[in-house]
């Protein structure tokens, strides 16, 4: 069991990131600063740096749940995969897929700028997510043709291409528009990967 001094940190790093992460929401990733997250958690901005680093580190620290939950779910799928090649592929774009609620969109902005500018130098999360559902895409492909399911003759690099192409897209049409909701944007990811993937299956 924690001692209480390592309960309370526990306690304290989550106090922490509860505001941090409502100030983010509302005020943006650039106009929000150490500082004010220090002022509104009532501790000294040294114990935030303490806690996380950066604003960058801070942030990531938030995404932490997310990633865990992406983990969880495609462990779960690989244990029992569709039979039907493009019902499995489905069915990891969802594990991979951002949520209906969207809030984290102002949160997000020097993460989603990075990524877009294909940039390699931080430890960014939509980074590690698109190398992670890279190594997946490729796990469950070789499943698929392996099993005699998916064409022989198909390039599996051009198909992970394209379908991590489509996270792409979606990622820029959520951070840089307004024209569509969550729902519509997750049904249209759904839509274009089904397109895509059934020139793919074996006898289509």
């Amino acid at each position: 069991m924690p001692s209480l001094r390592e309960r309370q940190k526990i306690a304290r790093r989550e106090t922490i990131l509860a505001v941090a992460e409502t100030l983010l929401r509302t005020k943006g990733y650039t106009k929000t600063s150490m500082e004010d997250v220090a002022h509104k958690a009532n501790v000294g901005v040294a114990t935030i740096y303490n806690y996380f680093g950066t604003k960058f580190d801070l942030v990531r620290a938030m995404l932490e749940p997310e990633v865990q939950r992406v983990k969880n779910e495609t462990a779960e799928l690989f244990l029992d995969l569709p039979d039907d090649p493009l019902e499995g592929i489905v069915a990891l774009v969802k594990c991979y897929e951002i949520g209906t609620d969207w809030r984290y969109k102002k949160m997000l902005e020097p993460f989603a700028k990075d990524y877009f500018l294909l940039r390699k130098g931080k430890n960014n999360t939509f980074h590690d997510m698109s190398q992670m559902r890279v190594t997946h895409l490729n796990k469950l492909i070789k499943h698929y043709k392996k099993v005699g399911a998916l064409k022989p003759d198909f390039n599996e690099d051009d198909a992970i291409s394209i379908i991590s192409g489509l996270f792409f897209l979606q990622l820029r049409d959520m951070m840089l528009t307004k024209s569509e909701t969550p729902d519509q944007g997750i049904a249209k990811l759904e839509r274009r990967v089904r397109a895509v993937c059934i020139g793919l299956l074996n006898g289509a």
